[in-house]
C-alpha cells in the first residue's frame, strides 16, 4: 500500500511517543505489517479510535485514506467512500484518494442498470481532480473519458483519450474509449474505424472491443454480424472472468467484468429473440440474470411465462375401407392322393 508522505516519515523517524507506547501510532504500525486487507481495516479502525489532537490532523487523514484504501481492496466501497472524504478533508493535495474515490464513482455508476448523467458527473469531476495533478497518467485519463462519456460530455471524452493513446500508442483501450464516444453520439463510421483499429492492436481477443463493435455492427442494421462478434466476445469474457477469479483480482475488476459480460448476454439475448430463437434467448437472459443484470432477470421471466402455442389439431383420423367379400375357391372334385401323385 502506498502510505502518504507524513505518516511514513513520522513512523520512521521514531517519535518519541512511539516509544513511549503511542496506542495511535503503533496500531498504525501494525496496519501497516498486514498483508489481508481486511486486517488492516481492523487496525485502522482501533488507531482511529485512539487518535487524539495531539497527533495531528494530517496523520488522522492519512489513517483514514489507509483504511479506505483496503476497503476498496475488499470491496466495501460504500464505506471507502466516507473514509477517502475525510482523507481529503485533511488532505486536499492527496491524489492518490481523489483517484481512489473517482474510481469508486465509476465503478458504482457502471454497475448501474441505466447509468444515471449525476453519478457519472460526480465521477468526472472527482477523475479530473486527479488528472489536474497527474496530467501523464493513463489509467486516470481512461477512467476520466470513460465517465465522461456516461455523462454525455463527448467532446472532453475525446480529449482525454486521444491524450492517454498519444502517451501509450500500442494501449488498444485508448481506441476502445475513442470507439465509445463516437458510438454514444451515434456516429457510427468512426467509431467503427476506431474499434477496427483497437481490435488490431488487442490481436481479436479484447472482449470489451468486441462487444462494443457488435453495437456498432446492430446500429449498421448487420445482425449477422453483430450475432458473430457477440459469440467470439462472451467467449473472451468467461476467459477473463475465469483468469481473474483464479488471480485473486480486485473486487473491482470481477464486479465490472461481470457486469461487461451479463450485457454482452443481454444484447445477445434480444437479437436472438428478435430473430425467432427462443430457447437461445432464454439461455442468454438466463446467464445475463446469473451476472446480475436485472433487465436480464425480467427478460427471463417473461420470456419463459408465455403461454404456450395451442397444439395442433389431431390428425384426421383415415376412413376405414370397406369390407370385400373374400371370393370362395371352389373345392376340388377329384381325390387329394391324384392332385398329389397324379392319377
Amino acid at each position: 500500500m502506498l502510505l502518504p508522505g507524513l505518516m511514513a516519515l513520522a513512523l520512521m523517524a521514531g517519535s518519541p511517543s512511539i516509544w513511549g507506547g503511542d496506542d495511535f501510532l503503533a496500531l498504525i504500525r501494525k496496519a501497516e505489517a498486514r498483508q489481508e486487507p481486511e486486517e488492516r481495516v481492523e487496525y485502522f479502525s482501533r488507531a482511529l479510535a485512539t487518535w487524539t489532537p495531539s497527533h495531528g490532523r494530517s496523520l488522522l487523514a492519512a489513517c483514514y485514506f489507509g483504511r479506505g484504501e483496503a476497503r476498496y481492496q475488499t470491496g466495501d466501497f460504500t464505506e471507502a467512500l466516507p473514509d477517502l472524504a475525510k482523507a481529503l478533508d485533511g488532505d486536499p493535495d492527496n491524489a492518490r484518494v481523489m483517484f481512489l474515490r473517482g474510481r469508486i464513482l465509476l465503478h458504482q455508476t457502471l454497475l448501474e442498470e441505466s447509468p444515471s448523467i449525476h453519478s457519472a458527473a460526480q465521477a468526472a469531476k472527482a477523475l479530473a481532480d486527479y488528472v489536474s495533478l497527474k496530467p501523464e497518467d493513463i489509467e486516470g485519463l481512461l477512467s476520466l473519458g470513460r465517465a465522461q462519456v456516461l455523462a454525455g460530455h463527448i467532446a472532453a471524452a475525446q480529449v482525454a483519450f486521444v491524450r492517454a493513446r498519444k502517451l501509450a500508442p500500442f494501449d488498444p483501450r485508448p481506441g476502445l474509449g475513442i470507439g465509445r464516444a463516437f458510438l454514444a453520439a451515434r456516429d457510427f463510421r468512426p467509431a467503427r474505424e476506431s474499434l477496427d483499429a483497437a481490435d488490431a492492436l488487442a490481436r481479436g481477443r479484447d472482449a470489451d472491443i468486441l462487444t462494443e463493435r457488435a453495437a456498432c455492427r446492430l446500429a449498421q442494421g448487420d445482425q449477422a454480424g453483430a450475432l458473430a462478434e457477440l459469440d467470439c466476445a462472451l467467449q473472451r469474457h468467461a476467459e477473463l472472468l475465469l483468469d481473474l477469479t483464479r488471480s485473486r483480482a480486485l473486487p473491482l475488476e470481477v464486479e465490472e467484468r461481470q457486469a461487461s459480460a451479463g450485457r454482452a448476454h443481454l444484447d445477445r439475448g434480444s437479437l436472438r429473440e428478435s430473430r425467432g430463437d427462443t430457447p437461445g434467448a432464454l439461455a442468454d437472459y438466463r446467464a445475463g440474470c446469473r451476472h446480475g443484470i436485472q433487465r436480464a432477470c425480467a427478460r427471463a421471466q417473461a420470456l419463459a411465462g408465455l403461454k404456450p402455442r395451442p397444439a395442433p389439431p389431431p390428425p384426421t383420423p383415415l376412413k376405414p375401407l370397406k369390407k370385400t367379400k373374400r371370393r370362395k375357391i371352389p373345392k376340388p372334385t377329384n381325390d387329394p392322393g391324384e392332385r398329389i401323385y397324379g392319377s
